[in-house]
């Protein structure tokens, strides 16, 4: 009975109540109750460690899951104590213990991944999986007969848990553990898990392949299956993936805040903590990067800091403050608006904090947002350093609308440290903006709302800097005008300022004035 008012109050959110009724059926256990009454004592273990994990009592949960691996009989009950312990894990932002329990528990079930994977492992998972969709459209898998085998449904599941963690933690075992999940589904039939594996394979195509147009028919294909096989306790981390790494790459970014905040609050009501955690950071990403008002979005993100606080999502919480530390710099509400320090964060400790987990992608909006603030207020030397920062750790951001933000921001700071370049080093700087450039180009035809105006704006920074006065200005109108019609607050303002620069350079004050007091 404890058992089953237990399980009712968990699915009602009630956690508290559901610790209480747990731990009550836990002290009624007889004392051989491993061998009398395994079944439920194996459940009570399993669910009370699951209750008081989502009662941030991590030392409990510990506990009865030590309890469950000491007597658990087969590799399936094992499984779903450990399912609860990453759970866990990564509330407690402890990365490297949600990698380490994940690969031991999908190598029982016959699914070896690489701890360390090298170049070699994902090119042999990219090719496995391409073998394994040949001749297979990604509409044609809609169809796919259901996946039977529990092991593989285990090893799904668990996977399905880890990936967000090995994208910001293990970047090089993301896309191995990506193509494993689609493989098993394209071999061994469809599952309630197979959309967030589509959806996920939908990122490596349009993030490491660059091949939109398919990636964008696996998200598509993933929302489908959504629908066809009513699934809803997962359906907020299909429908993030898909707004955070592929939607963004063909329609305008702000298409994308409605469904990132639907995902929030579902996931809210679900207990599914992790992903109220990764859709409103996404939903601030594109926001930020969109070029929101930021007084406007200053108040959203400390609701969001608040409610991430208190339900204990560390990692998430961290980029929050980054970015309201950041704001308050540019507002000039700092010392020093150049360094993210203040009554908030210290860029400092936020970094300390990241590489401790590990957490390679807090460690990219450290350096991206860095990079931000540096090139606003004119410390280009810093901002260069900042940049190259952020590119060795770049991957850990894969096909999220940062990192292709940091492309365009790297162009203009690349630029603007060039009259103090030394004049042999100034080819290779420029061939590293025109690289850029072709990204930004290629990205600006499939999404040109998001794309369009900052390709304008480098080019108008390059024309200049190469002398190209009467061409330059050209492209900064067409820049300023682009920004304007999509809403870019931010890049608009940046466009007229720049701009007004390159007249004054040029001895045309009067005109450079119109643009400044645009700016």
């Amino acid at each position: 009975l404890n058992l089953m008012a237990g399980t009712k109050a968990r699915d009602s959110a009630a956690y508290a109540s559901a610790w209480r009724y747990l731990s009550t059926g836990l002290d009624l256990l007889q004392e051989d109750c491993w061998t009398s009454q395994y079944a439920l004592t194996l459940d009570l273990h399993t669910i009370a460690a699951e209750a008081a994990y989502l009662c941030m009592q991590f030392e409990d949960m510990d506990r009865l899951i030590g309890v469950v691996y000491e007597n658990a009989l087969s590799v399936l009950d094992r499984v779903r104590a450990a399912e609860v312990r990453i759970a866990g894990y990564i509330a407690e932002a402890r990365n490297a213990d949600v990698m380490t329990t994940a690969l031991e528990v999908l190598s029982l079930l016959g699914v070896n991944l690489p701890e360390k994977p090298s170049m070699g492992h994902i090119l042999l998972a990219v090719l496995r999986t391409k073998v394994a969709l040949l001749g297979k459209s990604p509409e044609s898998l809609a169809d796919h007969p259901a996946m039977e085998d529990e092991r593989s449904l285990a090893a799904m599941r668990i996977m399905n848990r880890i990936a967000s963690i090995a994208y910001v933690a293990n970047p090089n075992l993301f896309p191995v553990l990506v193509c494993r999940m689609t493989e098993l589904s394209v071999r061994r039939g469809t599952s309630i898990y197979a959309p967030f594996g589509y959806s996920l394979y939908g990122t490596i195509l349009c993030g490491a392949l660059g091949d939109i147009d398919a990636g964008y028919r696996f998200g598509t294909l993933a929302l489908t299956l959504l629908d066809r096989l009513d699934i809803r306790n997962m359906r907020q981390r299909v429908t993030f993936t898909f707004a955070a790494t592929t939607q963004h790459f063909k329609d305008p970014l702000g298409d994308t805040l409605e469904r990132l905040l639907g995902g929030y609050r579902a996931s809210l009501e679900n207990g599914d903590f992790e992903f109220a955690a990764t859709n409103s950071g996404l939903y601030m990403y594109h926001r930020f990067h969109g070029g929101a008002p930021l007084d406007a979005l200053y108040k959203e993100l400390v609701t969001y800091a608040d409610v991430l606080a208190q339900i204990k999502q560390q990692r998430y919480h961290a980029y929050f403050l980054l970015h309201l530390q950041t704001i308050e710099c540019i507002r000039g509400e700092t010392a020093n608006p150049a360094v993210i320090k203040g009554k908030t964060a210290d860029e400092d400790e936020l970094l300390t904090f990241h590489r401790s987990i590990p957490d390679q992608h807090g460690e990219f909006n450290v350096h991206l947002l860095r990079t931000i603030v540096q090139y606003l207020f004119g410390a280009n030397a810093d901002a260069a350093k900042s940049s190259d920062e952020a590119k060795l750790v770049w991957e850990s951001a894969l096909a999220m609308f940062p990192s292709l933000t940091w492309f365009y921001w790297d162009s203009l700071v690349q630029l603007a440290s060039l009259p103090d370049t030394p004049k042999r080093s100034r080819p290779s700087i420029l061939r590293r903006v025109a690289r850029n450039q072709r990204k930004l180009r290629r990205w600006a035809k499939h999404a040109p709302a998001n794309h369009r105006h900052r390709w304008l704006l480098v080019e108008a920074e390059r024309r200049s800097a190469e002398g190209r006065f009467a061409t330059a200005a050209e492209f900064y109108d067409q820049a300023i005008t682009a920004a304007r019609d999509v809403g870019n607050l931010c890049d608009h303002a940046l466009a007229n300022e720049l701009a007004a620069h390159t007249y004054a350079r040029n001895g045309k004050s009067t005109i450079a004035r119109t643009y400044m007091t645009e700016a």
